[in-house]
């Protein structure tokens, strides 16, 4: 069975139609690219995923699940978001914001460091890098980062949206790298933003390409 389902999602802002009569299944361990330009719903789709927007008809499911019986904090604990723009807490060390999750489960402190230090190795970083702050990383070092926490949780479903867009095109590609082996390493599924069919056809195991709210 799918593990995220869109049946006949509409989504309009003020007259605008973000999302006309969307429907789309997406399999679990797919790397699943959305790819279109700007306003053409990508982002709205992630933000329906974990219940950040709602739709105006139409229903969707997580794991077979309608989103409207979920308790939504429940759902987006389990559901990692990866941004552009990063968003690591400066106060917190690399270790803490990578904790961030965790400590909202009430995780021992002994399982948190176990997972701090797997998921700094998984990112391709050294376990050095668990005590510096953000300020002290650079743009790439920071998104992998981002990433590690994303996966603090374990969750099956990862959103990505536009994530390597803030840096530059060799730290990008390197990313892409990280994330593809990442993907087959851990086997979770990925629904991922972009507007750049390069990164698509090198990301994506299928492409959702989308136009006015419509594949």
């Amino acid at each position: 069975m799918p593990i995220i389902e869109f049946n006949n999602v509409s989504k309009a802002y003020a007259n605008h139609k973000v999302l006309d009569n969307f429907s789309l299944s997406i399999e679990q361990g797919e790397f699943l690219v959305l790819l279109g330009p700007s306003g053409c719903g990508k982002t709205t789709i992630l933000k329906m995923i974990n219940g950040l927007l709602l739709p105006d008809s139409g229903e969707i499911k997580v794991k077979e699940k309608p989103i409207s019986s979920y308790d939504l904090i429940e759902l987006r604990r389990g559901i990692g978001y990866v941004i552009q723009q990063i968003g690591l807490l400066p106060h917190l060390s690399v270790k803490e914001n990578i904790y961030f999750v965790l400590d909202l489960l009430k995780k021992p402190v002994s399982e948190k460091e176990l997972v701090a230090k797997d998921l700094i190795n998984v990112v391709g970083m050294d376990e050095s890098f668990l005590g510096r702050y953000p300020k002290e990383l650079s743009g790439g070092q920071q998104q992998r980062v981002g990433v590690a926490r994303a996966l603090a949780a374990n969750p099956e479903i990862i959103l990505m949206d536009e994530p390597f867009g803030a840096v530059d095109e060799i730290t990008r590609r390197n990313l892409q790298d990280e994330i593809i082996r990442i993907h087959k390493m851990l086997k979770k599924t990925v629904i991922f933003v972009t507007h750049d069919i390069e990164e698509a056809i090198k990301l994506g195991t299928r492409i959702v390409l989308l136009n006015n709210g419509v594949i």
